[in-house]
């Protein structure tokens, strides 16, 4: 009976709360500016300082966060590819359909230096502590040629300048992960003998980030790798 009587006075403060009280409106939420591309992302815009980064069709845009007006457009007569791109406070690098890579000025967009590859990047860089790490694949080749070798590149992000080149076997489509000293690289391998139900061939590369040199090297058949996380001793 207790607990029935104390229910019963909370309802009641509750109906005589919610009579008294006053509902408002909730604010009308309106974009700030809007920005019309000629083709879809692929890669979720960057935002680098006063700058909005986009890539979409051929196109590298720098827009002003606050206006949207377009400050820059990079449009390369080689094409360039929509998941390359990073940025720093000073330079934005995106690879090339030629097997380049280029870097360009943040603030006004103009060219400061450019590598060849020999491959195509693919997916973004990894800039860490002024170095740009950067997977080549032969993803889109004929698939006699999925066995031959791919690189990862050391370049040192202000110049370009090659620190080390890595020969491996794999085309990976993620970006790597740096975790004390050592890069991992995910991506899979060309073994047409493999048949799985599930999965497929899968590479998993452990680099000295410093010299380029192969501590290990995992292959299985779990399926191609979509993420990876490094976590002091652990690659997830």
């Amino acid at each position: 009976m207790r607990r029935l009587l104390l229910l019963s006075v909370l309802v009641g403060m509750l109906q005589l709360g919610g009579a008294e009280a006053q509902v408002s409106e909730p604010p009308t939420v309106k974009p700030t500016w809007t920005l019309q591309t000629d083709a879809p992302f692929n890669l979720s815009p960057h935002i680098q300082g006063e700058r909005v980064l986009a890539a979409s069709g051929n196109s590298l845009w720098a827009v002003a966060v606050d206006s949207g007006t377009v400050h820059w457009r990079f449009q390369p007569p080689e094409g360039l590819w929509e998941r390359s791109f990073t940025a720093s406070d000073q330079l934005v690098w995106v690879a090339l359909k030629d097997h380049a890579l280029v870097a360009l000025n943040l603030e006004d967009g103009h060219r400061v230096w450019k590598q060849d590859l020999g491959l195509n990047a693919q997916v973004a860089p990894l800039l860490v502590d002024g170095v740009l790490y950067v997977v080549t694949s032969r993803v889109g080749e004929p698939l006699e040629t999925l066995n031959e070798p791919t690189y990862v590149w050391a370049l040192r992000a202000s110049d370009g300048t090659v620190l080390w080149k890595q020969e491996t076997r794999h085309y990976a489509m993620q970006t790597p992960v740096l975790s004390e000293g050592w890069l991992y690289i995910g991506g899979s391998y060309y073994a047409p003998e493999i048949e799985v139900d599930e999965g497929g061939p899968m590479m998993l590369i452990s680099l000295n980030a410093a010299t380029g040199e192969k501590r290990w090297e995992v292959r299985r058949t779990e399926g191609f790798v979509k993420a990876l996380h490094a976590i002091a001793e652990r690659l997830v």
